[in-house]
């Protein structure tokens, strides 16, 4: 597990960087967003850490980690940030976390449409001019922008927000942002029960321009997702899935 020390000590050297640099979740045109979105879920963490159970602990860790470790380069050299200072940070973070944790994410919901449900005006500035683009046009920030929010039910991570892991998946860019929800809803529990063609839930009906078939009758979770032609329809017109290797 991540000291508190190192944690403090992240914090502290990327707050200040960002406040140096007069950065905010709306420097959108730089992605200096992404960077204050690290600093921003780092003080989360820590503020909170302590109402974690163990493996909440280890996928936020894990996600912080690979996002120091990955950050992208060019970003920083935009930003006229030293990249070994991040680099280092991610150093002192894999010496003191040993083995990496896997995460392996699942879609959590039968059908998605292809675009966010709204706009949010309290979201920040890439999210919610995001909310009016087909999911499959997205650009999603090298994957450091868009949260991924996870749960954890009968052994595997579920997403919460599937649009948003669509989109990563139809970038083919692994998602970076994974924020670990120690409670799911209801309603994200109760669609875990859901069966293609059973109980209310209709029959997928797949457009021919469809290429990437889906395993039917369809059930939940799964590495695979539909898009169909509104939210209140069964015509497929794109399907996705999570690449093997996003581990």
């Amino acid at each position: 597990m991540i000291s508190d020390n190192l944690l403090e000590q992240t914090y502290n050297t990327l707050s200040h960087i960002a406040q140096g640099k007069g950065l905010s979740t709306d420097s959108t045109e730089n992605f200096g967003d992404i960077f204050v979105f690290l600093c921003e879920d780092i003080l989360s963490y820590l503020n909170n850490r302590r109402s974690f159970d163990q493996r909440h602990k280890k996928v936020w860790e894990e996600s912080i980690k690979r996002r120091l470790e990955y950050f992208p380069e060019q970003v920083l050299t935009s930003l006229d940030i030293d990249p070994g200072e991040i680099k280092r940070l991610a150093i002192s973070w894999k010496g003191e976390a040993k083995a990496p944790t896997y995460i392996p994410i699942k879609f959590g919901q039968m059908r998605i449409a292809s675009h966010f449900a709204s706009e949010e005006t309290v979201q920040p500035k890439r999210i919610r001019e995001a909310a009016s683009c087909d999911i499959r046009t997205i650009s999603v920030a090298f994957g450091h922008a868009f949260p991924i929010h996870v749960f954890y039910h009968n052994g595997n991570w579920i997403a919460c927000n599937n649009r948003g892991l669509a989109a990563h998946c139809f970038a083919k860019i692994q998602p970076r942002r994974i924020i670990p929800k120690q409670q799911p809803d209801a309603c994200e529990i109760n669609r875990l029960n859901e069966i293609e063609g059973q109980n209310g839930v209709g029959t997928f009906h797949f457009a021919t321009s469809v290429t990437l078939k889906i395993p039917t009758p369809r059930t939940l979770p799964s590495e695979f997702m539909p898009l169909t032609d509104g939210q209140n329809t069964w015509e497929v017109i794109d399907t996705t899935c999570i690449p093997s290797d996003w581990k």
